[in-house]
């Protein structure tokens, strides 16, 4: 509940910012992007890879959303890797819990405990498709929201 209350308030936050500019009356950037595929004047380029180097050129920003989308397809073919390894994590940190709760169980392992405990839950999370769709949904939201420019790149040739 209080990450949920969290998150609400950051968004309304956001919100309220991006509105009081604009009704404060202040110059926002023109926000032209998505630009049109048609714009880019690249159909006779027969390479992808010159597409996409000639778009990027055009506007930066499209790295960034071909390097999230590349990300997001590898990592839907990690899913299974990742949880494996938090499975081993989980694994060795529930026998460092049984060592240290034993009467004679070595001092030294506290450091490692918290961090099998750290690599388990972050490996756990990499590998929870849900959490990772709300990753992916938050940094592409965030791109076309507009704020990228505001908040970010400032260009002025545009």
């Amino acid at each position: 509940m209080g990450k949920t209350l969290l998150l609400l308030g950051l968004w309304s936050s956001l919100c309220f910012t991006t509105l009081s500019t604009t009704a404060a009356g202040l110059p926002r950037p023109a926000l032209d992007f998505p630009l049109p595929v048609d714009s880019y004047h690249d159909q006779q380029v027969p390479s992808l890879f010159e597409k996409l180097t000639g778009r990027i050129q055009r506007e930066p920003l499209n790295l960034v959303a071909t390097i999230i989308f590349l990300g997001a397809i590898v990592h839907t073919f990690l899913v299974n890797w990742f949880r494996k390894i938090a499975h081993n994590y989980q694994q060795s940190y529930e026998a460092i819990e049984y060592l240290l709760h034993a009467a004679d169980g070595p001092p030294d392992f506290g450091k490692k405990h918290d961090k099998l405990l750290f690599r388990a839950q972050l490996f756990y999370f990499m590998g929870d498709a849900h959490r990772r769709s709300g990753v992916y949904v938050v940094s592409i939201s965030l791109r076309d929201s507009g704020l990228w420019k505001q908040a970010i790149i400032i260009r002025p040739d545009r």
